[in-house]
């Protein structure tokens, strides 16, 4: 088999949750630090978070983890999380723009 065939049918299977999720309507909400002036940045960065929100509730999300261990002591422990799909239709349906309060 050769090279291409072998990333073409990975990518196939790895894939499989956007086939078998089917079209869903779901409310999910998305947020970000707010910087006077760079109002763009924050909305932008909001609806990043809220389109992954929406693909992990609706198709769900992979979660792998990996430890190293040497002497019987943990070297490394990693964790990390994956969700793939598609997002179609997607639109503000309050547009509420909140403002951040100050930390102390």
């Amino acid at each position: 088999m050769s090279n291409r065939t072998v990333i073409i049918l990975a990518a196939w299977i790895f894939s499989w949750p956007v086939f078998l999720a089917a079209a869903e309507t779901v409310t999910v909400k998305g947020m970000s630090f707010y910087e006077p002036g760079r109002e763009a940045v924050a909305r932008e960065k909001a609806l990043d978070e809220a389109k992954r929100a929406a693909i992990e509730l609706a198709v769900g999300t992979q979660i792998e983890a990996r430890s190293l261990v040497e002497d019987f002591q943990v070297v490394k422990d990693q964790i990390f999380s994956r969700t793939t799909g598609l997002s179609e239709g997607l639109g503000c349906a309050g547009g509420k723009e909140v403002g951040a309060a100050p930390m102390k």
